[in-house]
């Protein structure tokens, strides 16, 4: 069965959609669960928000595809437990293993969402593995190469504010890229980023604004 009170507190415009997608993919032999990730997960959803479904399966392949229904945007992930144990393992990026470990199960009749949840919560609770010294150095060289840039538009009799502007986001990936990778953090996407670097260090958060 699917979790019937989540479905009901989601917005009529996402809540139709996903129903459709849930009972059609619950009737295919070789799926075992379903849960939804990402920002409606979360409680982030808003107008713009694309639903983000992790689709168990049995067999050996694995598939990432995007479709829309009804004007909503649905990201698939989709591959048996093996691929999830896979992915978990994975130490840079953590997307997977954070998206798992903050899902809600639609369907999921054996239990192996809840299984696979409390994997991924431990892998990401463990952070990133620690950067080696020529990470360190590579990401010191994109700041301080990015600042370069951005003081000699800065110095120009006739600044080119468009240039600037380019430069001047550059420089803020490159130190937060920097920031995740010396505080083992996992990277944000860059909307939720300096609320991830705010929970963290508020005074960088506060820097990086």
């Amino acid at each position: 069965m699917s979790d019937v009170a989540f479905l009901a507190s989601l917005p009529d415009r996402v809540k139709g959609p996903l129903q459709v997608f849930l009972d059609r993919t619950i009737k295919r032999n070789d799926v075992r669960a379903v849960a939804l990730a990402g920002s409606w997960a979360s409680g982030r959803g808003g107008p713009r928000s694309d639903l983000d479904l992790m689709v168990i399966t049995t067999g050996n392949l694995s598939v990432r595809e995007a479709e829309w229904a009804e004007g909503v945007e649905i990201q698939v992930m989709e591959g048996p437990p093996s691929w999830y144990h896979l992915a978990f393992a994975e130490r840079k990026v953590g997307t997977v293993q954070r998206m798992m470990a903050g899902c809600v199960a639609l369907w999921d009749p054996d239990g192996l969402v809840s299984r696979l949840q409390s994997e991924a919560a431990e892998e990401v609770a463990r952070g990133p593995d620690p950067a080696d010294d020529i990470a360190i150095r590579r990401a010191r060289f994109r700041v301080t190469e990015a600042l370069d840039d951005l003081e000699d538009l800065a110095r120009s009799s006739e600044p080119d504010w468009g240039a600037i502007g380019v430069v001047n986001a550059e420089l803020v990936q490159c130190l937060l890229d920097a920031f995740w990778l010396t505080r083992r953090c996992w990277p944000e996407k860059a909307k939720y980023a300096l609320e991830a670097v705010w929970a963290v260090e508020p005074a960088a958060a506060d820097s990086l604004r």
